[in-house]
């Protein structure tokens, strides 16, 4: 599978709430965007395939339809006709996807003078057959902690502290309960098990539990309600990872075999004929 392709199929991989708004997108002879997309607030966001075997890289491919958007935001208008401002060029975001960047690449990376740019790499790996990618972060600027339990960089400042309480205490529920995100997520597990995810946008932040159950964290009553919920969640997990395991060695107490076995010889009736063949072989063959 192509990196494109797995753009298309996984870009939430990069980041959430990422959704695609077109594909393979030409700007004549100036570049080629691999996928033009929206993140979680509505903003534009350029996406480019690191593909090594282009004549152009990935950086300046993005540099050039950076300039040339900025230069026409009329291009944009009709898709983002709410989210565009008047300085576009410090909205309009790029994100460079490859395999894996060398130093090189990394290099010609940090030279490209773009306000908003993240590098990142996909990674594959398989459990018992079932491939899967996953991303990680190779390069930012500007460089956001979106790593640990702090609140998402994109959060809104109306509910940014609200969110950041309720990571705290999750934080504190267990030493193995666990999170990675990004720019609009927090993704939290418990003794390697989903417990919940933390999401924002540009206006709202919610938590949500297994099933896509989604509680408001808007106000801190909310969150302390959230909490209650994922508390429930929390102690099942316990529950599940310290229940003994069971026992191979031990006699099952369930008699059915036996008796499906009992039942069957019962119902079984030899003639006087029958034994007798049984016993000194059928005179007749």
């Amino acid at each position: 599978m192509g990196l494109e392709a797995i753009l298309s199929r996984h870009l939430e991989l990069l980041e959430h709430g990422l959704c695609i708004v077109a594909e393979g997108v030409e700007l004549g002879e100036v570049a080629s965007i691999t996928v033009l997309a929206r993140d979680a607030r509505g903003a534009p966001t350029l996406i480019f395939a690191d593909d090594r075997a282009a004549p152009v890289p990935a950086a300046v491919c993005a540099a050039r339809a950076h300039a040339h958007l900025v230069a026409n935001p009329w291009l944009l208008q009709r898709l983002f006709p709410h989210r565009l401002p008047a300085d576009l060029g410090a909205c309009l975001r790029v994100i460079v996807v490859g395999l894996q960047f060398d130093a090189l690449a990394l290099a010609t990376l940090r030279t490209v003078a773009l306000p908003d740019l993240v590098a990142m790499e996909l990674h594959e790996w398989s459990i018992g057959g079932r491939h899967e990618w996953c991303a990680r972060p190779a390069w930012a600027r500007p460089m956001r902690d979106d790593g640990g339990f702090s609140a998402p960089s994109g959060a809104p400042a109306t509910v940014t502290e609200v969110v950041r309480e309720f990571l705290s205490w999750l934080e504190r529920l267990d030493a193995d309960v666990t999170v990675e995100g990004d720019r609009y997520a927090r993704h939290v597990r418990a003794r390697g098990r989903p417990l919940c995810r933390v999401v924002v946008d540009a206006r709202t932040a919610e938590a949500v539990l297994a099933g896509d159950s989604r509680l408001p964290l808007t106000t801190r009553d909310e969150a302390i309600a959230a909490m209650d919920r994922v508390m429930a969640v929390f102690e099942s997990t316990l529950r599940e990872a310290m229940a003994p395991a069971p026992d191979a060695s031990a006699v099952d107490a369930d008699p059915l075999q036996l008796t499906d076995l009992r039942r069957s010889v019962a119902d079984v009736r030899v003639t006087r004929a029958e034994c007798a063949a049984l016993q000194f072989g059928d005179s007749e063959s």
